[in-house]
């Protein structure tokens, strides 16, 4: 009757360890699931990082060449400004070079012209330099946001593949210990209760 009844307590104990392991492999499936899902995520979010960088760095190109168009327009608007306003006996000299007052005059207001759509074009392309500035600060924001949700998909997929290796140790263990089990119940049978008390307890 005592080996009966150990017998179908070790029965009993096989069923748990079953419905168990059954749990932990529905579990394991549910965090692959979601594993995947994070992966595709993280792969989703990195090339989202990977185009804000590439257009982070064509507008880095575009603020240095329209920087650099810049300083040769100031350049030249200097030159000319020089040559003009603050040279006034250059007027002179042409003049004096020119067969005519009216082809000096000519001469003297294209320079003025020129001037003028120098100063024009410096104003445009500072405009210019803004709003490529100012594209540039938005695509650094949204890049510093993306990798930030980059840094929490990452860490998140780390702590669920963790878990999920916690949770593989734990099914090889309860795989084990079933093994073990009904390799112990027969024993129990026609055994000393000696012998199955000692089994029992060590089942247990």
């Amino acid at each position: 009757l005592v080996d009966g009844s150990r017998h179908r307590r070790v029965v009993g104990d096989i069923a748990t360890a079953l419905a168990t392991e059954q749990r932990v492999s529905a579990t394991l499936d549910q965090f692959s699931g979601t594993e995947q899902v994070l992966t595709d995520e993280v792969a989703q979010e990195e090339q989202v990082i990977s185009n804000l960088e590439d257009q982070i760095a064509q507008l880095d190109q575009q603020i240095s060449d329209t920087e650099a168009r810049i300083e040769v327009e100031k350049e030249q608007l200097a030159a000319m400004s020089r040559a003009i306003y603050r040279q006034p006996d250059s007027f002179w000299l042409l003049i004096a070079r020119s067969s005519n007052l009216h082809e000096a005059l000519l001469a003297t207001a294209d320079a003025i012209v020129a001037g003028e759509r120098a100063h024009t074009l410096q104003t445009k392309l500072e405009a210019d330099l803004a709003k490529l500035q100012a594209d540039r600060d938005a695509r650094q924001a949204d890049l510093d946001r993306e990798n930030n949700t980059l840094d929490l998909l990452n860490a998140n997929l780390s702590s669920l593949q963790e878990v999920m290796s916690e949770q593989t140790d734990v099914s090889g263990e309860l795989s084990d210990l079933i093994t073990q089990i009904e390799g112990a119940k027969d024993q129990l049978t026609n055994q000393p209760p000696s012998v199955t008390s000692d089994l029992a307890q060590l089942l247990e």
